[in-house]
C-alpha cells in the first residue's frame, strides 16, 4: 500500500507540476511589453524566447518579440513573428482559445504594417494599415502610421492628414505631434513645427 501510495503521490506532483508549466505567464507578457515600453528591446526577445519554448502557441509573445525585434532593427525575423502571431490568433479565435489576450488584431496588423515599411514595402504597409482600420478605426496609432507611411513616400498633405486625424483620437499622441513637426520643418513653416514641439515637450519632454 505504502509503494501505491508513493506512485500515486508521485503522479500527483508531476500532474501538478506539468499543470504549472501549460498556464500562460502572464507575469512575463507584462514584463516584456514593460521592457519594451523603456527600450530594453534584448531583455524582451529573450524573455519571450524562454516563455515561448514552455507555450508555442501563445500569439501575445510572438507579438512582443516581434516588436522588440523591430526596435533593434531586426525586421525580418520582426515580420516573421508577428505573421506567426497573426496565424495563432486566427486559429484561436476559431477555436475561442486565448480569450485573456489583450493584443488585438488591429495590433496585430499594425505591427504588420510597420514591419513591412521597415522593409521599404510601403505599399504592403498601407494594406495592412487600411485593414487594421476595418479592425479598430478609433486606435490613433494607425493613423500615426499612416501619417509616417506617407511621409516616407516624400506626400506630406496625407501625411499631415492623418498625423491630425490621429490627434482627433488621441489628442496628446506623441508621435502625431513629432511627425507633425518634422512635416512643418520639411515645408519650412517653423512657427507651425515649433509649436507641435511645445506640445510633444508638454506631453514627454525625456523623448526629446
Amino acid at each position: 500500500m505504502k509503494t501505491l501510495h508513493k506512485i500515486a503521490y508521485s503522479a500527483l506532483l508531476f500532474a501538478f507540476a506539468s499543470n504549472i508549466n501549460a498556464k500562460p505567464k502572464t507575469d512575463d507578457l507584462a514584463t516584456a511589453a514593460a521592457e519594451i515600453s523603456k527600450s530594453n528591446f534584448t531583455a524582451a526577445i529573450n524573455l519571450m524566447t524562454s516563455y515561448i519554448s514552455n507555450h508555442d502557441m501563445d500569439p501575445q509573445a510572438y507579438y512582443y518579440r516581434s516588436v522588440a525585434e523591430l526596435g533593434i532593427g531586426e525586421n525580418d525575423l520582426a515580420l516573421k513573428d508577428v505573421d506567426l502571431a497573426i496565424q495563432l490568433d486566427k486559429k484561436f479565435q476559431i477555436k475561442k482559445l486565448y480569450k485573456s489576450s489583450k493584443i488585438k488584431q488591429a495590433d496585430l496588423l499594425l505591427q504588420r504594417a510597420k514591419c513591412y515599411r521597415a522593409l521599404g514595402n510601403t505599399d504592403g504597409a498601407m494594406e495592412e494599415l487600411n485593414k487594421a482600420a476595418l479592425a479598430d478605426n478609433t486606435l490613433a496609432d494607425i493613423y500615426v502610421e499612416m501619417g509616417e507611411n506617407y511621409a516616407s513616400r516624400n506626400d506630406f498633405k496625407g501625411s499631415d492628414t492623418t498625423f491630425a486625424k490621429a490627434l482627433r483620437y488621441d489628442s496628446k499622441n506623441y508621435d502625431a505631434l513629432i511627425g507633425l513637426a518634422k512635416n512643418y520643418l520639411n515645408n519650412e513653416k517653423e512657427i507651425e513645427a515649433i509649436s507641435k514641439l511645445d506640445q510633444a515637450i508638454s506631453v514627454d519632454g525625456e523623448k526629446i
